[in-house]
C-alpha cells in the first residue's frame, strides 16, 4: 500500500500540573517565541517548524477560542513525553 508523503511533526502537546512553571522551564532551557497564551494552555514555536502545547491537567474539557483559531478540547495522562533532536556534536554543549 503507498501513502502519501509525510512532511514530519507539527506538533506536541503536553500535559502539566503548574502550567506556570512548565511555561518558564521551557522559555529558560530553549528561549522558545510564544505563540499564544491563555489560563489553560500556552503554546510555544520550535524553531518555525513545530508547536510546543502546555495544557494544564484536567482543564481542557471545553475548547479555547482566539482571533487566531480555536484549539479543541484536550486531555491526557500517563507516561507521555517529547524528545528533541539535536545535532551528535552538540550534545557536551547541552
Amino acid at each position: 500500500m503507498n501513502r502519501p508523503e509525510l512532511e514530519g511533526v507539527l506538533e506536541t502537546a503536553l500535559y502539566v500540573d503548574d502550567l506556570e512553571r512548565s511555561v518558564a522551564f521551557y522559555k529558560q532551557l530553549f528561549v522558545f517565541e510564544l505563540l499564544f497564551r491563555s489560563d489553560r494552555a500556552v503554546g510555544f514555536n520550535v524553531e518555525g517548524r513545530q508547536v510546543l502545547l502546555l495544557f494544564r491537567k484536567g482543564v481542557m474539557s471545553e475548547p479555547i477560542v482566539s482571533e487566531r483559531g480555536v484549539i479543541p478540547p484536550h486531555d491526557g495522562e500517563g507516561n507521555l513525553h517529547v524528545a528533541f533532536s539535536i545535532p551528535r556534536g552538540a550534545l557536551a554543549a547541552w
